[in-house]
This record gives structure tokens, C-alpha cells and sequence, in this order.
């Protein structure tokens, strides 16, 4: 994964096909949290 692009509110990113697809993709979870604080505070988009 790495970032595309960012402003002050948003952010892009980009990651490769898996190297064995085994189906659809139906959905991402994408999980952040800010540096240097515990993951357990972090973030779920989906």
C-alpha cells in the first residue's frame, strides 16, 4: 500500500490485486490510527 495523495482532510491510496484472487471483493476494512497512540483507538472505515 502506498499514499497517492493527501490534503489537509483527505487521503488516497493504492495497493496491487492480490497475487491469487479467489473471488469478488465485496467489501475493504481499512483501519488508522494517529502515530505514537495505542491501535486499540483506532479508526474502521469500510
Amino acid at each position: 500500500m502506498h499514499q497517492i495523495s493527501s490534503t489537509m482532510n483527505s487521503f488516497t491510496l493504492s495497493w496491487p490485486q492480490p497475487e491469487q484472487p479467489n473471488g469478488i471483493i465485496l467489501d475493504y476494512e481499512l483501519r488508522y490510527y494517529e502515530k505514537d497512540h495505542a491501535e486499540i483507538n483506532s479508526t474502521v472505515l469500510r
